[in-house]
């Protein structure tokens, strides 16, 4: 089903004010969320489960249940949204379209995330090794900095295609700040020379393949496009969303799991060298205790109820992922991290059609990184890891010696 692309034109704060009258929700401000989303999220969830945050002009989704009608009920929420940050920023896009739009979007780049790498498993225990290497007199390293980054980066340039005219620093350069661009909630719009000079060579890294001086592999993005005959516009769009799908969500979530094995005890950094299965459910369990991404944005198609809220056809809401992911109606000491719980449904990859297309990538790169750190008895954590931010959360650094 194709959307109609029709929109309210009442404001927010009309919405917010007879939201108010009926229900009177909390309010929430990004400062809180930003310092330490969780006990407010908590507390949110039993005493206002619709929250107002009026800087994002949106309702905050918070309890399991509405987070996942949010993100996955085509029939009361949309997904195509002109006026969102990421399209506002990059235009339209795979994550803000629906029906055949978003169908055909998708099947045109799943040969890319379907193609695995041979090389990730040696690549990771490669850049390993050299890090144990560089730092055997003791000294800390930072493992989400000098482990997780650059092998994100590696995995982009390769998703993408475009290893001949990408270094893994240029993408390390280039992807916080497109994400950045794409989500500076409190300064989105104001000009930025840094973020402009970067979509500016990532234009004229498109243009290279687009006019055919440059050829990617098939099985690659570039590659998929080339053969669905973009354009320079339509590549560049692709490739920004790819990028910004690639940096903040696997380095942040790749950055906790890596936090949640250095600081595991020895018996069960052992059980993860030995166990495949035990590693993928420590990976989603990681992802599930500190969701990487902390919502998804929807818009009302119809006046419905979320936990007996009514919400206004027309109305922003996000699905807060953090929120649902310990809600303890679905995952029972959901704020404890429990290494072998075994249940993987959580929604830090999303939920529905919009489900995240790069989620087995993520969990590949994941299981070796893991594998890499549980198998060393003689890494060990420098400090305990702090974790921050909101929208993007993750450890500060994860620091670890040998010795």
């Amino acid at each position: 089903m194709t959307a109609s692309r029709e929109r309210t034109a009442v404001p927010f704060s009309e919405i917010r004010d007879r939201l108010g009258e009926r229900h009177a929700p909390a309010e929430v401000a990004l400062a809180e969320l930003e310092a330490d989303p969780n006990p407010v999220l908590r507390r949110l969830r039993e005493e206002s489960p619709v929250a107002v945050c009026t800087e994002l002009e949106a309702l905050l989704a918070l309890r399991w249940a509405d987070v996942q009608t949010v993100v996955s009920t085509a029939e009361s929420f949309r997904s195509d949204q002109p006026d969102s940050y990421l399209t506002r920023f990059v235009g339209p896009n795979m994550l803000h379209s629906e029906g055949q739009e978003h169908r055909a979007a998708r099947s045109a780049m799943l040969p890319a995330f379907r193609a695995a790498d041979p090389r990730m498993p040696a690549e990771v225990a490669g850049r390993y090794a050299e890090l144990r290497e560089s730092y055997a007199d003791g000294t800390p390293c930072d493992l989400a900095a000098e482990f997780c980054v650059p092998l994100v980066a590696r995995a982009t340039i390769d998703l993408l295609g475009c290893e001949d005219t990408v270094t893994p620093a240029q993408m390390d350069r280039w992807a916080p700040l497109v994400s950045e661009g794409a989500f500076d909630f409190r300064e989105f719009g104001t000009p930025r020379d840094d973020v402009d000079g970067v979509r500016a060579e990532i234009l004229a890294m498109v243009a290279e393949y687009v006019a055919g001086r440059r050829r990617a592999r098939p099985d690659t993005v570039l590659g998929c496009l080339a053969k669905a005959s973009s354009s320079r516009d339509e590549t560049r769009r692709m490739v920004e969303f790819m990028i910004i799908g690639a940096d903040a969500g696997p380095r942040e979530g790749l950055s906790t799991v890596l936090a949640c094995v250095l600081t595991a005890d020895g018996e069960m950094r052992r059980r993860l060298a030995a166990s495949p299965a035990l590693r993928q459910s420590f990976v989603d369990e990681a992802l599930r205790w500190e969701s990487p991404i902390g919502g998804i944005t929807r818009e009302a198609r119809v006046g419905t109820e979320l936990s007996g809220v009514a919400i206004e056809a027309g109305t922003r809401v996000i699905g807060v992922l953090p929120s649902a992911n310990r809600d303890p109606r679905r995952w029972p000491d959901g704020d404890s991290f429990v290494p072998d719980r075994g249940d993987r449904a959580h929604l830090s990859f999303g939920a529905g059609a919009h489900g995240c297309i790069g989620a087995a990538l993520s969990r590949r790169l994941a299981d070796a990184m893991v594998l890499a750190v549980a198998s060393d008895p003689a890494v060990r954590p420098y400090a305990v890891p702090e974790y921050r931010g909101w929208w993007y959360r993750g450890p500060s650094a994860v620091l670890a010696s040998w010795n």
